[in-house]
């Protein structure tokens, strides 16, 4: 059995051999009109074996797609063998705005268009993985701390006049900026640290998951040291050193260092500290080109997780 039989019209066929392409990338196997269809073969034929011996067919999903006749017959093959959705025979991904997709529209679908090569990697290979989509880290907080009710009963002038006074005190200058403590800035540069830990290693764990191909492997060194190594068919293709400390009599920071082979000591190529004034925030001060649109001065701890991550995977797409 294969796993994936890719359906498509021909119109779409750069569509389909990527998606094709990028699925036996992460380990899976297809069977694709354009690919596995020899001269001499009966097409409806090998049409309906490739439906029969894959695990699950993949629609190609498009205004095209929804008019023809033959690629109907193909997914409601798929759509026959499971009515009510619950294995995922049948798995359409949209490369474009469709209009009525009829029975279709029921189907949960990947969307692809509109996002760049990489977003629609990911969530093609998101979505037809069998696991949970829960994030790597904490999504932001949606809402916004309510304020205290007013007391709804009658008041006494008294009250009355001394709320206005505190009032009228109160506006005289506006609110003075509080400083975090040495302690508070500690704790929040820790706390960060632990964070970008635990996403590498949630990642190296992922990523050896999506593809055969990968081998990862996580050293925690310390509680304040880690070293993460991404393998390609078993050659170390990245590997980084992430740790924190005071280094040349500085505050304590965050340091990053890549490299194949030792990694010298106090040597490192991105450094990661809090800064002394102002609210509590991360800046990066080796100017890393690659900041995926955020503020090197004005960072949370999730952006410097997901800013090194991307450099450390980098390697990768070479």
């Amino acid at each position: 059995m294969k796993d994936f039989f890719v359906s498509y019209t021909s119109a779409d066929i750069d569509w389909a051999e990527w998606i094709a392409f990028v699925l036996e990338e992460a380990g899976y196997t297809t069977v694709i009109q354009e690919w596995d269809f020899r001269p001499g073969n009966n097409f409806v034929v090998e049409m309906q074996n490739a439906a029969l011996e894959s695990s699950r067919t993949i629609a190609v999903l498009s205004s095209r797609y929804l008019e023809s006749k033959m690629t109907a017959a193909e997914w409601a093959s798929a759509f026959a063998q499971d009515a009510d959705g619950r294995e995922a025979k049948l798995v359409p991904v949209m490369i474009e705005k469709c209009g009525d997709a009829g029975l279709l529209n029921a189907i949960v679908q990947i969307r692809l268009y509109d996002f760049s090569e990489d977003i629609a990697k990911d969530k093609l290979l998101a979505g037809v993985s069998s696991k949970r989509r829960k994030p790597l880290v904490r999504p932001k907080f949606p809402g916004r701390q309510k304020e205290h009710p007013v007391f709804p009963g009658q008041q006494n002038d008294s009250s009355v006049s001394s709320t206005a006074s505190v009032q009228a005190k109160k506006s005289v200058l506006p609110a003075l900026k509080e400083k975090p403590t040495d302690l508070e800035k500690r704790k929040f540069l820790r706390s960060g640290f632990e964070l970008v830990r635990d996403l590498f290693e949630t990642n190296l764990t992922l990523a050896a998951e999506v593809s055969s191909r990968i081998q990862q492997d996580f050293q925690s060194i310390s509680a304040k040291e880690f070293v993460a190594e991404l393998f390609v068919d078993e050659k170390c293709k990245s590997r980084c050193r992430i740790w924190l400390a005071n280094m040349a009599g500085s505050a304590e920071s965050i340091y990053y260092y890549s490299g194949l082979s030792s990694f010298p000591e106090n040597t490192y190529n991105e450094s990661i500290s809090v800064p002394t004034n102002g609210p509590l925030r991360f800046e990066m001060h080796m100017g890393f080109s690659q900041l995926l649109g955020h503020d090197s001065k004005n960072l949370t701890a999730e952006q410097v997780g997901e800013i090194l991550w991307k450099r450390f995977t980098e390697p990768l797409s070479r």
